[in-house]
């Protein structure tokens, strides 16, 4: 509450923020049958409604039943092959819940109307310190088609961006585990494994956390003719 009042009182239109996933749905579906607990995520939506602020939803982080590696990376784990199909059914629930004409809004005539239209796709996916232990291009590209063709079946003109690209330019490995994933390298095999991508993403997001400004608009500049080379020049 205290960071929501600096924030408007600062003026912010709208923050990202992580609904997440081992929170909402703590035990795996039993029979295709999902449990989802909403009262955390509820709060959040109905503090950012009562102060006006828009609620980019960023949703994340492997619950320890759906991870391949959960034992030694946390919340931090590949989401096993398996369960791409759980993320993507969260993703859908967060859009029927919270986005245009979603049932939270139904049942909550009292607050002002703010729903979800931005949507996030994970964060930092081509480096193991949010993909761990090592990141896997054709994995997250199989959850973002699916999140991308859910969340556009309930909105149209909702938004789906790429999950914040750290900016590396090179790909690195340590001990034989492959550390972090070239941005544009990753994009490219997104792309390359589900193709219908190209036309369904909105946009990508990149993190370009130089402390030089140049160096920051450089890197934007490169990604941008990455992008319009990949087939998404389209998207922001």
């Amino acid at each position: 509450d205290a960071q929501l009042d600096a924030m408007k009182a600062a003026g912010i239109d709208w923050a990202r923020v992580e609904i997440g996933w081992p929170e909402i749905e703590r035990n795996a579906p039993v029979a295709g049958q999902h449990t989802y607990s909403w009262a955390i995520a509820d709060r959040l939506v109905t503090a950012f409604a009562r102060r006006g602020v828009e609620l980019m939803a960023l949703p994340m982080a492997t619950p320890s039943w759906a991870g391949a590696n959960a034992a030694s990376c946390g919340r931090r784990s590949e989401v096993k092959a398996e369960h791409v199909d759980d993320y993507v059914a969260f993703v859908e629930a967060i859009a029927a819940r919270y986005g245009e004409n979603g049932g939270f809004w139904a049942a909550h005539p009292e607050l002002p109307e703010m729903p979800v239209t931005r949507y996030e796709i994970w964060n930092e996916q081509n480096w193991s310190g949010f993909w761990c232990d090592e990141p896997n291009p054709e994995r997250y590209a199989e959850m973002l088609a699916g999140a991308a063709e859910a969340i556009h079946a309930l909105d149209p003109d909702a938004e789906v961006i790429v999950g914040g690209l750290v900016a590396f330019k090179t790909s690195s490995a340590q001990n034989g585990v492959v550390d972090s994933i070239a941005a544009d390298r990753f994009l490219e095999r997104v792309i390359a494994h589900e193709p219908e991508l190209a036309g369904s993403v909105d946009a990508v997001g990149f993190h370009p956390y130089d402390n030089d400004p140049a160096m920051n608009l450089s890197s934007i500049g490169w990604l941008r003719q990455r992008m319009n080379a990949l087939g998404l020049s389209g998207a922001e």
